[in-house]
């Protein structure tokens, strides 16, 4: 990352500061047994950080063109509605990231695939830490293309390297890339091949150790 002034920092959601791609999965898998498919791991690993679009074309792909794609989105939906009514959703260190980026007075912006309803569902009242919520209602293009970065770039008025991104999937990070930011990767379910790896400032193990880094290059800079 340069050695400049950092003037804002990027947030996913899904699989970086939320732990809901498991229970995706899991409302996945179900949704598929009721389809009368089977819904691997290894399957929904290849739609993380896709756009809705991208998701069911390659649903379709792999299941047919007859597949029942609403009524497995809407099983999918009831079971998630059932699973998230259950425990902590943040990650661990989720808030503490957050919490240090609003006492240093720097701008954040939460960058998601998903939809603004499912963002105040699943985030609630720390959804007043971020200066910008970017999802997908907002552009035409979700990611890997990166109109949910450019959008959030644009909105906070800042030039990309000066900021820094935080995702969690190798599809995340292709689109923050691709807008010409500096991107840290913490992995989730899919871990970063050798060609993101690459490309990336760091990779941290978890968001506590990103928080330090992300102190650490605080102090560097200033």
């Amino acid at each position: 990352m340069p050695q400049q002034r950092l003037k804002g920092v990027f947030f996913d959601m899904d699989g970086l500061l939320i732990d809901s791609e498991r229970l995706t999965r899991e409302a996945c898998k179900y949704a598929g047994g009721e389809c009368g498919v089977g819904f691997t791991d290894e399957f929904y690993g290849t739609l993380i950080g896709k756009s809705d679009d991208e998701s069911k074309r390659a649903v379709l792909e792999r299941f047919g063109t007859n597949f029942p794609f609403d009524t497995f989105m809407t099983l999918v939906s009831s079971k998630m509605k059932e699973l998230l009514q259950h425990g902590d959703l943040f990650k661990k260190g989720a808030r503490e990231i957050v919490q240090y980026v609003d006492d240093i007075k720097i701008p954040t912006a939460l960058v998601t695939s998903s939809h603004h309803n499912d963002v105040h569902e699943r985030i609630g009242e720390m959804i007043g830490y971020f200066s910008t919520v970017v999802a997908r209602d907002d552009v035409q293009r979700g990611k890997p293309a990166p109109d949910l970065y450019i959008e959030g770039i644009s909105r906070l008025g800042l030039n990309p390297d000066e900021c820094i991104v935080f995702e969690d999937s190798p599809v995340g990070a292709e689109a923050a890339l691709q807008a010409g930011l500096n991107v840290v990767i913490v992995p989730d379910l899919i871990k970063p091949g050798n060609e993101i790896k690459n490309k990336v400032s760091a990779i941290c193990e978890d968001l506590f150790e990103a928080l330090d880094y992300l102190k650490y290059k605080i102090d560097e800079i200033y």
